[in-house]
C-alpha cells in the first residue's frame, strides 16, 4: 500500500512539474532542480545545489518569486518549513 501511495505522490508531483514548466523556466534554475519533490524539498531547505551551482540568494527578486509561486501553490502551508526560503522571502522585497 505505501508504494501505491508514494507512486501516486510522484505522479502528482511529475504532473504539477510537468504542467508548470513555462513558471519553472522563469526561475532560471537548473531544470534538474525540479526532477524530484525530495530534490527541490533540499534546494529549498540547504539553499543551494554546489553541484549545479546554484544558489536562492543569488535569484533576482523576479526568479525568487516565480519560485515561491511554484513552491507555494503545490505545497501551500509545508512552504514555510523551507528554511532557506522562508529566509530569502523575508528578506526580499515584492512589490
Amino acid at each position: 500500500m505505501s508504494f501505491r501511495r508514494r507512486a501516486n505522490r510522484h505522479d502528482a508531483w511529475a504532473a504539477y512539474r510537468d504542467h508548470s514548466a513555462f513558471v519553472i523556466g522563469r526561475t532560471g534554475l537548473p531544470l534538474q532542480i525540479f526532477e524530484t519533490e525530495r530534490g527541490l524539498r533540499e534546494f529549498l531547505t540547504t539553499g543551494g545545489r554546489e553541484d549545479l551551482s546554484a544558489d536562492l540568494n543569488a535569484m533576482s527578486d523576479e526568479q525568487f518569486f516565480a519560485l515561491f509561486d511554484f513552491v507555494s501553490s503545490f505545497f501551500d502551508w509545508d512552504a514555510t518549513t523551507f528554511t532557506a526560503m522562508e529566509r530569502r522571502r523575508l528578506a526580499g522585497h515584492r512589490i
